[in-house]
């Protein structure tokens, strides 16, 4: 009855956030997900063309990420250890170098945050999972110049306007909805010192092919001027050949300032 009851309760969430047509086709997709059958692409067109959150609102990454086990930190994730080392010294050092206060968004297990404590006297480390935020703590429990905070998955409320220096977010905006992509932004723009940079990572012009968000580039361009924010550059390749392929083919690093 328990299990029964969880799924009925997952369906009206569908429901809720995208429609019925939608929560009908993923429900379809799910039962046919080995046959020949496109539903696939069918739903994702639809998720892109009404810009609907499809599976990525915020119960529905809570529940993920409380379930996960960081047998890895995160690595999983990384082609190598030398894409990871060339991303932060080419992308994010040129930006985090010398600063007072950085913000992490979706800190997970702590994959990045290794590389932006010793950046600044204050490092902010957000999540919606208690669970990652108990990682990291746990992980940099030596550390005194971190923050941790637990949030709802759309706002930045317990830090001040105009307090953080720099923002970084990876494998997190990709599958985030939109309407909290939206509240980020709009945070952002509050909380980030005026000369102050981000470094956003999401998904592509194209991404919603792929499996990303339905807020894609465009989308994402046009929510950061409407907040006062200006893009600097968008990245898909530094260093020597590196880029963003593989498991975060048709996504982008856009880098932005207030």
């Amino acid at each position: 009855m328990g299990q029964s009851g969880s799924r009925l309760d997952r369906v009206v969430e569908y429901v809720i956030h995208n429609g019925f047509i939608w929560t009908c086709l993923h429900i379809i997709f799910i039962l046919l997900r080995y046959s020949d059958i496109r539903i696939d692409q069918l739903k994702r067109f639809i998720e892109h063309k009404y810009t609907l959150p499809g599976t990525y609102y915020t119960a529905h990454n809570y529940r993920t990420w409380e379930r996960y086990v960081w047998k890895k930190l995160g690595e999983e994730w990384t082609p190598s250890a030398t894409w990871k080392e060339s991303l932060f010294r080419k992308v994010i050092k040129p930006y985090a170098s010398g600063v007072s206060c950085i913000l992490e968004i979706g800190c997970g297990a702590g994959r990045w945050s290794e590389l932006l404590l010793n950046m600044s006297d204050h490092i902010i480390l957000v999540d919606v999972s208690p669970k990652a935020i108990d990682q990291c703590k746990s992980r940099f429990s030596t550390y005194s110049h971190i923050e941790y905070h637990v949030n709802n998955g759309s706002t930045l409320d317990f830090i001040e306007e105009e307090t953080v220096d720099f923002i970084w977010s990876f494998d997190v905006f990709t599958i985030v909805g939109p309407n909290e992509i939206e509240s980020y932004i709009r945070e952002f723009s509050r909380v980030l010192k005026i000369g102050g940079t981000g470094i956003v990572q999401h998904s592509g012009q194209n991404g919603y092919q792929y499996g990303w968000s339905s807020f894609d580039s465009d989308i994402f361009l046009t929510t950061l001027s409407a907040c006062g924010l200006f893009v600097v550059d968008q990245i898909v390749e530094w260093g020597n050949g590196y880029k963003l392929e593989g498991i975060h083919k048709s996504t982008v690093m856009t880098v932005f300032t207030k």
